[in-house]
């Protein structure tokens, strides 16, 4: 920014938005700047998360996270750790995942409006999360979908390994991998040794996020034991 934008062919702030945003560091802390270098949020924080839906996850120097508002500039502190130091927090369809003495939904303001106990827990896409539930005897509980008020949406037979855009891997069982669609319909019949859905390739966060809600670029599924590929 400044004298360096002007002598860096690279630096080039004339080509973004004018409300972008960037990460800036100063003395090995993080801060957030707009595109001609004003200082938004000063260099004070030690990690910074990625912009979604306007909301950004901070964390300062002591640990403690918090959440910034991109459009009114609010930053509001969040009550208790995050496992991974709010790493891999950021916001879909309003929530977020925390990891406090096991995975919780958040919202920007810390309130957690899904009291249901997970071992396991993904972000919402396309108004689906797919989690594992904590069981009584400590064990979890296979693959399921849940709606955004907690409820389960997909059938309890299923295990569902992965989600993405409309489309589930399930496995039910040894050499009983299979694909369903939205409504619970075998695309894939499950009779494969495994299958694993291959995402398109991104080259942005922001790119990853809307990924998530595409159906997969292909599946790779492996059947029989020379392993041929489908």
């Amino acid at each position: 920014f400044g004298t360096t934008s002007e002598s860096r062919h690279l630096a080039s702030p004339d080509s973004l938005h004018g409300d972008a945003m960037s990460v800036c560091s100063k003395d090995q802390n993080l801060g957030i700047c707009d595109k001609r270098g004003h200082v938004i949020l000063p260099a004070s924080y030690g990690w910074i998360g990625i912009e979604s839906e306007g909301k950004i996850v901070l964390r300062d120097k002591e640990g403690n996270l918090s959440v910034f508002d991109v459009g009114n500039k609010k930053i509001t502190p969040l009550l208790g750790k995050d496992k991974e130091s709010g790493a891999r927090m950021h916001f879909t369809e309003g929530l977020a995942v925390i990891n406090n003495h096991g995975p919780k939904f958040i919202t920007p303001t810390g309130e957690t409006p899904i009291k249901i106990k997970f071992s396991q827990a993904g972000n919402f896409v396309n108004g689906r999360s797919l989690v594992q539930l904590s069981m009584p005897d400590g064990r979890s509980s296979g693959g399921i979908l849940i709606d955004r008020t907690g409820k389960i949406v997909s059938p309890l037979r299923l295990n569902i390994f992965s989600n993405s855009g409309g489309y589930s891997v399930v496995c039910m069982g040894l050499n009983k991998w299979g694909v369903v669609d939205r409504d619970f319909n075998y695309i894939i019949k499950p009779e494969y040794w495994l299958i694993l859905e291959q995402p398109a390739t991104v080259y942005t966060a922001d790119e990853a996020l809307k990924d998530a809600q595409t159906p997969p670029a292909w599946f790779y599924a492996s059947k029989g034991e020379r392993q041929t590929t489908e």
